[in-house]
């Protein structure tokens, strides 16, 4: 009876599992009926699905939110209800609101920036982008059809809006009050006081017995007064606070500078990026297109019995590589596109391509070097501080001698009780005032002893900012020769890699050539033409970091011609 049972158990699993296969099967079928070329969500099992169509080349095969641009948010149904159905359409719609809110958050950074720095705002301000003043809550801001985001309205937008800038912009807002807060020191100092309550005045005595005649009547009392204080003399230590506030305010302005100089460099990496990005997507593309031209080739052969199995396969795995290739260059892109809008909040498929010469630089790395240390932000922000730090250790020092004041003071008491406590009293002064700390408990020494070492610290950090400087200038010069260098040897390689591939697809249709070698030869191209644009987009990301490190990214940026 249980050998029974058992071989009744093991049919019945043998049947659940056929059936799980068929409908393994079915859905298989179904799911490539269902494959489409156009944007899928960036699902690994979509893709897999997509892949089991190789031959078809896919418009994008990258993350659904590439497409997921302000416009969306507008697009509705034929009845004026919104494609809330569709998870691509909803997709869009939550991205432009997202986008939009970040936006309007930034609307006060451009405020910020122009109350600290207007010398700034008059430089990078993109007039034609208006950016960050409008309050407006598009989070992509339209230009004009036909008109693309220049370099320099990039950088505009993005310096004049990065939440970075707004900090450091109120760091500088702050260094100046604490001017004013200096300047008060020099100013007449004036407290005034009231009250009112009872009182208690009298006395006794002690002799021939303790507490006897005791005379202390109880009363109502008001008081008034002030106190008046005028620095006269302090052999400079209000001034040397008062140099030392402003030198901070330099050093914060100089600050301010740099951060725009580094998101203007970051910034210009988003944007070439972006057009780097676009123009190997471009690339690829053509070699899919080409790949599925031969693939249909090689099928007429195989079908005309020039051809074997093995052959259309190999030219199917090729199409399925090449699209694995394609989906990294789109991520890429969708990275840079998304570096992009998080800096300016302009949408990045507006960016202009057009060619880019390389922005004028230094010959050598000496000359820049020097350029560098005369205009660099970072090292004249250090030097801006070593120089408070001067002044702050000039008034400790100054702290050590006497000080003259006009110093003033005024009191009246008013008593109101029984008619011995009933007067009034006044007591005021007027009088020039010198002081002097005798001693301290080394308070005043060990003080200057700290400024000092925070001088040196300060020096030791400007020291290696310089040697960063030049160390990124070395490293930037190196990489214009080299990608010069590569970007020459690449367009000589892409014109010698084309004219083999054409005389290698003509072998090919004489049956001279296999599949293998037509395939590699493409590549080849594709090769040659991918480092010719890396080289270029590398001497210019060089161009623009040299120009960073000398402290004249954003005015070259902004006003070159091509901006």
């Amino acid at each position: 009876m249980s050998r029974v049972s058992s071989l009744r158990v093991d049919g019945l699993r043998a049947r659940a599992h056929i059936a799980r296969l068929a409908v393994l099967a079915l859905l298989t079928a179904e799911l490539a009926g269902c494959v489409t070329t156009t944007s899928v969500p960036n699902s690994p099992f979509l893709t897999a699905v997509v892949r089991l169509n190789p031959l078809a080349l896919p418009n994008s095969v990258g993350n659904a939110n590439a497409s997921a641009t302000p416009r969306a948010a507008s697009e509705k149904d034929p009845q004026g209800q919104s494609s809330s159905g569709d998870p691509q359409s909803t997709a869009a719609i939550a991205t432009a609101t997202l986008r939009g809110s970040l936006s309007a958050e930034r609307k006060e950074v451009y405020a910020q920036v122009a109350n600290a720095s207007s010398s700034l705002v008059a430089t990078v301000d993109p007039a034609s982008l208006q950016a960050g003043r409008s309050g407006e809550s598009d989070a992509a801001k339209a230009l004009p059809k036909g008109r693309g985001i220049l370099l320099g309205e990039a950088i505009g937008a993005a310096v004049l809006g990065h939440p970075l800038m707004g900090a450091q912009a109120a760091k500088v807002t702050g260094s100046l009050a604490d001017v004013r807060t200096a300047q008060g020191a020099t100013r007449p100092q004036l407290q005034v006081y009231a009250g009112s309550g009872g009182s208690y005045l009298g006395s006794y005595v002690n002799y021939p017995s303790q507490f006897d005649q005791v005379a202390v009547p109880g009363s109502s009392r008001s008081d008034a007064g002030f106190t008046l204080r005028q620095l006269v003399y302090d052999f400079g230590a209000a001034k040397s606070d008062i140099a030392r506030s402003r030198s901070l305010v330099d050093a914060e302005r100089l600050r301010l500078a740099d951060q725009a100089e580094d998101i203007a460099l970051r910034t210009v990496n988003a944007y070439f990026n972006v057009i780097e990005q676009s123009e190997l997507i471009a690339m690829i593309d053509k070699v899919v297109a080409d790949d599925n031209n031969f693939a249909n080739l090689v099928k007429l052969n195989e079908s005309q019995g020039n051809g074997t199995v093995a052959d259309v396969n190999r030219i199917r795995s090729k199409v399925i590589e090449v699209e694995a290739l394609r989906t990294d260059i789109k991520t890429a892109l969708q990275t840079a596109e998304d570096e992009f809008f998080r800096l300016t909040k302009l949408d990045p498929s507006q960016v202009r391509r057009l060619p880019s010469a390389l922005p004028r630089v230094p010959p050598s790395l000496e000359p820049a070097l020097e350029v560098a240390k005369q205009s660099n932000p970072s090292l004249l922000a250090l030097s801006a501080n070593g120089t408070s730090i001067d002044y702050q250790l000039a008034s400790q020092q100054a702290q050590r001698l006497p000080r003259v004041d006009v110093q003033g003071d005024g009191l009246v008491k008013h008593y109101l009780g029984n008619p011995a406590a009933s007067q009034g009293v006044v007591d005021s002064r007027l009088m020039l005032m010198v002081s002097y700390k005798l001693l301290d408990g080394g308070i005043m020494a060990a003080q200057a002893d700290r400024i000092r070492e925070d001088r040196k610290a300060n020096d030791f950090r400007l020291l290696d900012e310089k040697e960063g400087i030049e160390l990124n200038l070395r490293r930037f010069y190196q990489a214009l020769s080299a990608n010069r260098i590569k970007e020459s040897a690449a367009i000589q390689g892409t014109a010698t890699a084309q004219k083999a591939n054409s005389l290698y697809l003509e072998q090919f249709k004489a049956g001279k050539r296999t599949v293998f070698e037509v395939l590699d030869s493409r590549m080849v191209v594709f090769t040659m033409q991918k480092n010719t644009v890396n080289g270029k987009y590398e001497q210019l990301r060089a161009g623009y970091g040299i120009l960073r490190n000398m402290g004249r990214l954003v005015e070259t940026a902004v006003q070159s011609p091509a901006r």
